[in-house]
Parts: C-alpha cells; sequence; structure tokens
C-alpha cells in the first residue's frame, strides 16, 4: 500500500535506522558518537584518573595507620571518648532478640526451663574463666604479685566459695539468685583505692580521711572497711586487702530496699575486685575481674530495682551516663 510495516500501528523504521546510525556511522567512522581517537582518549584519562584516586586513597590508608598500633589504642583515658570513669557491667542478661534494652532477669520458681536460661549464661561465663588456667601468659598472681602491662592475673573461680556455683545453679532454683558484677574494660586504667599512699602502702590517716570524704558510700561498707583493717595486724597485708574497688548493691528505692531482703558478696574474704587486675593492656588471655552478690530471699510476685555501685577515690557515680553503677530489675514469681 506504500506504507512501512508496522507494529500495533506505531512506526518503528526510522527509530531503528537513526539507532543503527548512532551504534555506528560509516560515513564519520564514529561508534556510540565518538571516534576511536575519542574513546582511545577517553580510556586513557579515565585510566589514569582511577589509578591516582587508588593511589590518593591507599596513602591515606599508610598515613592513618602509621597513627595506630596493636598494643594500644590512639586515645586513651581522658583523650579519649571513653574517658577515665568505668561503668558496670552484669550477668546474666535478657535475650537481646526478644528483649532489647530490658535489664529485668524474670522467671519462674519451680520452673526450671526458666531459670536454666539464667544461670547458663552464668554457666558458660564461668567456664571461659576457667580455660584461662591453660594460657601460660596468665599469671596466679599469689599474694602482692598484681598484672603486667604484658600479662594478666589469672581469675580464680575457687575464691567464690560454693554458693555461686555450677552445681548450686548459681542460686536460681533456690530463689536466691546470684548477678555476676564486673567493671566495664578501659585501656590503661588503675583503681585509686581508699587509704593507699601514692607508694602503695597503708595509711591510716588517709583511709579515714578517704572514707569520710567518699560521699554516698554507704554506712555498712565503710563499717565493713574498718572492721577488717584493725583485724589485720600487718601493714602490708591492710594494704593488700584496701587495694580493691569495692562493690555495693541495694534497692533503687524505700519500697525496693524492703523487698530486697539480704545480700551476700563472693569471694567472702574481700567484698569488691582485687586492684591486682588492673591495669588493663589487652594481655594475652585477659579475662575481667568480677564478684558475685546473692540476692537472699527476695520478696515473690514483686518487680524489684536493684543499684549497684563501684568505690574507689577515682570513680564517680552519675546515674544518667550509668557510670561507676549498673540497674538492673528482678522479678521471682511464685
Amino acid at each position: 500500500m506504500g506504507k512501512e510495516e508496522s507494529n500495533g500501528g506505531k512506526n518503528y523504521t526510522g527509530y531503528d535506522d537513526r539507532f543503527s546510525t548512532y551504534v555506528w556511522n560509516s560515513e564519520t567512522r564514529q561508534f556510540f558518537g565518538r571516534t576511536g581517537l575519542a574513546w582511545a582518549k577517553l580510556t586513557i584519562f579515565y585510566t589514569i584518573f582511577y589509578i591516582g584516586l587508588a593511589a590518593f586513597a591507599g596513602l591515606c590508608y599508610f598515613l592513618f595507620s602509621k597513627t595506630l598500633t596493636e598494643e594500644h589504642p590512639r586515645w586513651m583515658l581522658g583523650d579519649s571518648l571513653i574517658g577515665t570513669n568505668p561503668g558496670m557491667g552484669y550477668r546474666p542478661m535478657p535475650d537481646p532478640d526478644t528483649n532489647a534494652g530490658s535489664t529485668l532477669i524474670w522467671y519462674t520458681l519451680g520452673k526450671r526451663s526458666d531459670a536454666k536460661f539464667w544461670y547458663r549464661q552464668l554457666d558458660e561465663y564461668v567456664t571461659g574463666v576457667e580455660q584461662s588456667v591453660y594460657n601460660s601468659d596468665v599469671l596466679s598472681c599469689e599474694r602482692d604479685m598484681k598484672a603486667t602491662n604484658e600479662k594478666s592475673c589469672r581469675v580464680e573461680v575457687s575464691q567464690f566459695g560454693n554458693v555461686c556455683t555450677k552445681a548450686n545453679k548459681f542460686g536460681y532454683e533456690s530463689g536466691d539468685p546470684c548477678i555476676l558484677l564486673k567493671l566495664n574494660r578501659i585501656f590503661g586504667w588503675e583503681p585509686e583505692c581508699y587509704g593507699i599512699n601514692e607508694n602503695g602502702q597503708y595509711d591510716k590517716k588517709l583511709l579515714d580521711d578517704d572514707l569520710n570524704e567518699a560521699e554516698g558510700m554507704p554506712s555498712s561498707l565503710k563499717t565493713y572497711i574498718f572492721s577488717n583493717v584493725n583485724s589485720i595486724s600487718d601493714d602490708a597485708k591492710r594494704a593488700n586487702f584496701l587495694s580493691t574497688i569495692w562493690i555495693t548493691c541495694n534497692g533503687e528505692a524505700k519500697p525496693d530496699q524492703e523487698n530486697l531482703g539480704t545480700f551476700a558478696y563472693f569471694p567472702s574474704n574481700r567484698q569488691g575486685i582485687s586492684g591486682k587486675y588492673f591495669p588493663y593492656h589487652k594481655q594475652p588471655g585477659y579475662q575481667s575481674p568480677f564478684i558475685f552478690v546473692q540476692l537472699k530471699n527476695p520478696m515473690r510476685d514483686v518487680l524489684i530495682n536493684v543499684e549497684c555501685k563501684a568505690w574507689a577515690k577515682n570513680i564517680i557515680h552519675d546515674r544518667i551516663n550509668r557510670l561507676g553503677s549498673v540497674r538492673f530489675e528482678i522479678l521471682i514469681d511464685s
């Protein structure tokens, strides 16, 4: 009929001709709108550009890596964002997948599957600590020994006695649960302990002044420290005892304190964490030191808010920023 073939009433012949000419124009000898020389120049330009870009990125990485070291962070203590005031951590913790952000320890007394979820976490944690006994880089730190920049002190699980143990299910099946408390790691941080002078020796007057100035410290802890120091006759042993980051726990409010019952701390001969484990210097096989606090017969079917604090001269308590303390809740259904 004198018309070009069409598809659905639409003419594509002209478009096909223009596209094929764009791909290869035999008259101008252009491929996709450029001659061979133009394509060669473009290829050379981008090759040089990306090589230069890669070289610049590699140089930046090389220079940046020279400011870092595997042995310690670039910024430490007061120069770092972490700062010089440690926070605290605790175990066991709720499942982060189902209870993200929760700090509630909740189970039904007599229901083994409930209790198992909590004490199994402690079981696994303590097992990991026990395995450090096979690491030759970890010191036993007996008597006056302490950690060095190269080697850390072993956390002896036997010091916690036979209450907060695997065999005892960490008290969860009996309704007297044990909570593991530890300090968060800060590279190079060491505690400034009460009653210890700059030479690491016991100073009676300094101890009196330090405890009097310890704002908010429970009187029960002060009594505990004084009574134990007075029962020790040797100053070196007093210094060893006072080289401690003391730990206290209590209900957050008056009703919580009434519902909590009493506490027991383990190891029983030191209500806190020994200073021998510090400083942390990324030593091989390092295990964070910890203590157990047992909640003895807390009120059933009542949500109880618990707050635990660490005490040393260079630990400041800030509940909002979670410095020097940790908070959790416990609910044991009957």
